[in-house]
């Protein structure tokens, strides 16, 4: 509830605020407002709030993300806008969570927007480019239990080790 920027419900949620900014005229005009209150089963701009507010759920809205996607590649400017920041924001997060003791140049993208969303990938890429040039996207190896077990494994045998060298030193 506290960040999620760039996912499908951030994306999701800009667009129905940023709807209702743009109909007032205080966003980028945009021609999605229709289909993003078809989605929600809604027929008024207005029902929207009580809808948020008290009837839907975080995946009721995050599935209304591929509207934006949809908008975006018809050339809707505020559409355009959103996945741009939402781009911008996952650039934002692999950047901070940069460790200069990892040695390795390469990150695996993970989560549907990053992997399934065909204008925010490109974006997010080159974004990255500009700021981590030497880091590169690489495909995963296997899934996240795959690596959870590989680092309890390891966690395994260190304790392991550390446990045979004290017994020998005692």
């Amino acid at each position: 509830m506290l960040g999620d920027e760039g996912s499908a419900y951030w994306i999701a949620h800009q667009a129905l605020r940023r709807s209702l900014r743009s109909l007032e005229s205080r966003d980028l005009n945009t021609h999605m407002l229709a289909s993003l209150l078809e989605g929600c089963s809604l027929s008024k701009a207005e029902d929207l709030i009580a809808y948020v507010h008290h009837q839907a759920t975080k995946a009721d809205i995050a599935k209304l993300a591929p509207l934006v996607t949809v908008f975006a590649k018809e050339g809707d400017a505020l559409s355009i806008d959103i996945l741009s920041c939402a781009a911008k924001e996952l650039v934002a997060l692999a950047v901070s969570v940069q460790n200069p003791a990892i040695t390795a140049k390469e990150l695996v993208l993970a989560g549907g927007v990053l992997e399934k969303d065909p204008v925010v990938r490109p974006l997010f890429e080159e974004e990255l480019k500009k700021v981590l040039p030497e880091l590169r996207i690489i495909k995963a190896r296997g899934t996240a239990l795959d690596g959870a077990c590989l680092l309890a494994i390891t966690k395994f045998r260190l304790n392991q080790d550390s446990s045979l060298s004290m017994h020998k030193n005692s």
